[in-house]
């Protein structure tokens, strides 16, 4: 009897466990694609082109090779994003811009196909 309760507590610990890691390792790699989807459609939508830019010393555009960069914020224009600057105080400073990195890497690379294409 007292197997059975310390594997069930056991495995039921050790699921929430691997189902927690797992939604954080989810969350770190991609936003939700609704989220992502509906951002798109409503910046095509407004016409609005821009690309995300981090709010830090020099230009960096996730998602986007660096000899673009020049071209695309020409064309395409610019806004920085929030939660992007150059300090990072805790870890969970740290894991939410990995977060938003991850969100603009995804959505530059796709705005950036708009942005060519609407010309």
């Amino acid at each position: 009897m007292a197997i059975l309760f310390f594997l069930s507590t056991t495995t039921s610990c050790s699921t929430a466990f691997s189902q927690s890691e797992q939604d954080n390792s989810a969350a770190k790699k991609e936003p939700a694609p609704s989220v992502l989807s509906q951002a798109l459609a409503v910046a095509a939508q407004g016409q609005d082109y821009r690309l995300l830019i981090t709010a830090t010393r020099g230009i960096n555009v996730p998602g986007l090779e660096k000899s673009d960069i020049k071209s695309a914020i020409a064309l395409c224009g610019k806004k920085y994003m929030a939660k992007t600057g150059d300090v990072i105080n805790t870890e969970q400073d740290r894991i939410d811009r990995e977060k938003v990195i991850a969100y603009m890497r995804q959505y530059n690379e796709k705005m950036w196909l708009l942005c060519q294409g609407k010309k």
